[in-house]
């Protein structure tokens, strides 16, 4: 599905038609039926919340990494759509927070259910069962406080940051994705070279 409109000419429907696509469906209601306000002329900012499983895999958690990229991709188009019509948009990319994330299986539906504990569960994979409990204690007490996030969404919205990362110490995570890259262009640059490809 490929649309070519700005962001603020796209129409519900078109929102809809995608979110047949399981990849947009869990991260595009807040879109829904609303354009950004960028006709009144004055300005604004939105703040999209992923996580840092948008610009990492995580084993495991295919699904919310999936919706996770999603939303770092679709801030990236909105802050090109938006940048001219003084409509600022960040892109929250936190890491652990001290929220009931890993009690969020109570709110799933019946229909969808499963292990309460999926998402803890694949971060800890390979801590064996009588020490599970102990260690999601200690995820829980090394959490970032939500206070401190809030306060450094705050701060991008004023100083019209795009990305949030609240956790600083686990760029490293980031390095293999970027090697990867450099390394692939960098392959297929001397692919194209090799067969005269211009």
């Amino acid at each position: 599905i490929c649309y070519s409109p700005l962001m603020q000419g796209l129409l519900t429907g078109r929102w809809d038609n995608a979110d047949a696509v399981p990849t947009y469906r869990a991260r595009t209601r807040h879109f829904d039926g609303k354009r950004p306000k960028s006709r009144h002329g004055e300005g604004g900012h939105f703040v999209n919340t992923a996580s840092m499983a948008g610009h990492i895999a995580i084993p495991g958690l295919s699904v919310y990494t999936a919706t996770k990229y999603a939303v770092v991709g679709i801030s990236e188009t909105m802050r090109a759509d938006l940048t001219p019509h003084n409509i600022g948009v960040s892109v929250l990319c936190p890491g652990i927070v001290n929220t009931n994330i890993f009690d969020a299986g109570r709110n799933r539906p019946e229909r969808f259910a499963g292990d309460d504990n999926a998402n803890a569960g694949a971060l800890l994979a390979d801590v064996p069962s009588e020490e599970l409990e102990a260690r999601m204690t200690e995820l829980r007490e090394r959490a970032l406080d939500p206070a401190v996030v809030g306060d450094m969404v705050l701060h991008a919205i004023q100083d019209d940051e795009f990305y949030i990362f609240t956790h600083p110490e686990i760029e490293d995570m980031t390095d293999t994705r970027k090697a990867e890259m450099t390394d692939a262009f960098d392959y297929w640059r001397r692919y194209r070279e090799e067969l005269g490809i211009q």
